[in-house]
């Protein structure tokens, strides 16, 4: 029976495992500063009920990235498995012959394989595009509402404004009263002729101003600290957005990679339908680049699901969340 020498699995490069490493750390840390405001007590007092309800959306898709983020650690696992797959086969097309019939039993297992790995680069997508979206639709939520407040912050200014000036006008009428009831009639044309009875309703008036003006004052000085509550979530939110918006791009990349690695073994798959008879060998010139090539990746991939862990593990958002559950 006649021999074949195959050389497969050579184009292949992996994606940037470093980068989405950094970026899910980065994400990790913006959720981590939200639950630092909280802790803090920075947020948690607050009653505004819709700086809270922000605050519990962020914090939910919070838990559904560390479970996105797990899940993305045991499929990284799985993808080193598979290149221990490849690296075994390759040793054992160059050591041994193998028929056509065996060598596509093995390419039936590894487009498993590689199907389930492209499925859940797709589902990773998916959930952390889903994440993005929501996270950006709680920022305009949070934008709109600190335009709403820093429109109320102007008009309270410029009411509070309008007081000081009535509040000037009072007291200059209360000065007058109180000279034209005590007879100096030298003033009196200049009060319009106000009598005595003038005095305790310019008194009640300049009072019931002064309570108004510090009841704006108030709720002007609450209005600003949201603004910088606000503030801190929104930095937040956008260093989260940002970097998840990273890790949607590098995932996309997984995806290619798997949509390479199904391709070849179908070609494969086809070229050695018609040679089931043959026995196959691979190069051994081949063989070795193959092998470290693939034996690198796997050690990349376990490192990226090690590293990963030890995020989560670390990470405040994660903890809170396990406690809570």
């Amino acid at each position: 029976m006649s021999s074949i020498e195959i050389c497969a699995f050579q184009n292949v490069t992996v994606p940037d495992i470093d980068n989405v490493q950094q970026s899910i750390q980065g994400t990790l840390n913006g959720f981590d500063q939200i639950v630092k405001l909280v802790t803090q007590g920075q947020i948690i007092q607050t009653s505004d009920e819709v700086i809270q309800t922000c605050i519990e959306k962020i914090l939910n898709e919070g838990k559904i990235f560390c479970k996105l983020t797990r899940e993305s650690a045991s499929g990284s696992e799985r993808i080193a498995h598979y290149c221990l797959d490849i690296i075994s086969y390759v040793e054992t097309l160059t050591n041994e012959k193998i028929t056509g019939e065996e060598f596509l039993e093995v390419l039936d297992g590894l487009l498993s394989n590689a199907n389930k790995c492209k499925s859940e680069a797709v589902s990773l997508k998916n959930g952390y595009t889903q994440i993005y979206n929501n996270l950006n639709e709680i920022s305009e939520d949070l934008t709109e509402y600190e335009d709403h407040l820093q429109s109320a912050i102007a008009k309270e200014i410029n009411d509070s404004n309008n007081m000081s000036e009535e509040k000037k006008e009072a007291k200059t009428l209360k000065w007058m009263s109180i000279a034209a009831g005590a007879g100096l009639t030298a003033l009196t044309p200049f009060t319009g002729g106000l009598s005595a009875i003038g005095v305790p309703f310019t008194a009640q008036w300049a009072s019931e101003n002064a309570t108004k003006e510090k009841e704006y004052r108030v709720s002007r000085d609450q209005a600003r600290a949201t603004v910088l509550k606000l503030n801190g979530i929104r930095c937040s939110a956008r260093d989260i957005i940002t970097q998840t918006n990273s890790i949607i791009d590098i995932i996309d990349h997984f995806q290619v990679f798997w949509d390479k690695r199904v391709d070849e073994i179908q070609l494969l798959t086809t070229e050695f339908e018609e040679k089931k008879t043959k026995h196959l060998k691979y190069n051994k010139l081949s063989a070795s680049p193959v092998i470290k090539k693939w034996g690198k990746f796997c050690d990349r991939y376990t490192s990226y699901s090690t590293n990963v862990r030890s995020l989560l593990n670390n990470a405040e958002v994660d903890g809170r969340i396990a406690i809570s559950n």
